[in-house]
């Protein structure tokens, strides 16, 4: 497919660098992508005149890790402006809570038994972005605590999911996130609702002013096709935008670039949503 709005690198949590995420998407015969790091611009930044001379698209993106009801919402944000200094300012400030969550988790790992050190997960930050359970786990990896899929699988979900051992998070509100992104006149949209696993708080983002859902994401399982089929069906009903993108991480998770469909129109139906902000 030609699109991917939803593309992590090494300005957050992804372990493959901007520049070579922009080669390999012009190898898998993409047009528009847009870098969804959490909190952090800075990989938008770096390549954005690289991209355009390749004749790829890149649109402004993130993507914010907030809270809402108890429950961690991702909101990703497109068309931001990356040259608001307010808004970068705040994101200066996310990424520095978020690194002090993560801190708190090295520790917790440790104490479980993990021989891992903090300078060993800092070390894998790259242009400033926020250091996260990702970056904790591509350590695990090298130190020969995850050998495979269904290793990652059992870490993720004893120690870093919500109620894991090793979970910590700071608390920023779903409602503050969205009036941040429109804040740098940017559109925000609700990522993969169908990780939620309740719909009620999908509708409670509608209300607080998401304007469009993710809805083509590269669910796993055989409930793929009925979690799109659904938030199609929520997206239409209320009038919102639909977007679509893998969640590529680079080495680290099963997802190729160019394999998740994505319909074309989604980017026509941003741009357009675009000129009302």
């Amino acid at each position: 497919m030609a699109v991917d709005l939803h593309i992590h690198t090494t300005a957050s949590d992804g372990n493959i660098s901007p520049a070579e995420v922009i080669d390999l998407a012009v190898q898998a015969g993409l047009r528009t992508i847009a870098f969804a790091d959490h909190e952090n611009t800075a990989g938008y930044t770096a390549v954005k005149d690289m991209a355009e001379g390749k004749g790829l698209e890149i649109i402004p993106a993130l993507e914010l890790q907030t809270w809402h009801k108890n429950k961690e919402i991702h909101i990703l944000g497109y068309f931001i402006d990356v040259n608001d200094i307010n808004f970068q300012k705040r994101l200066t400030e996310l990424r520095k809570d978020k690194n002090r969550c993560a801190m708190a988790m090295v520790e917790k790992i440790r104490r479980c038994g993990f021989d891992i050190g903090w300078d060993e997960v800092e070390r894998l930050s790259c242009f400033g972005g926020p250091i996260s359970k990702g970056h904790i786990m591509q350590v695990l990896k090298l130190k020969g605590y995850i050998k495979t899929r269904e290793d990652a699988a059992r870490i993720l979900g004893l120690y870093f999911n919500q109620e894991g051992k090793a979970y910590s998070c700071y608390n920023f509100p779903s409602a503050e996130a969205v009036d941040l992104i429109k804040s740098a006149r940017g559109i925000p949209i609700l990522a993969h609702p169908g990780l939620i696993g309740d719909d009620n708080l999908v509708l409670d983002l509608i209300k607080m002013g998401i304007s469009g859902l993710e809805v083509y994401y590269n669910y796993f399982g055989p409930n793929k096709n009925n979690y799109i089929a659904k938030y199609e069906k929520i997206a239409l009903d209320h009038g919102l935008l639909m977007t679509g993108g893998s969640d590529y991480h680079g080495t680290i998770t099963p997802v190729v670039l160019g394999e998740t469909e994505i319909p074309d129109a989604v980017v026509a139906s941003l741009k357009e949503s675009k000129k009302l902000f």
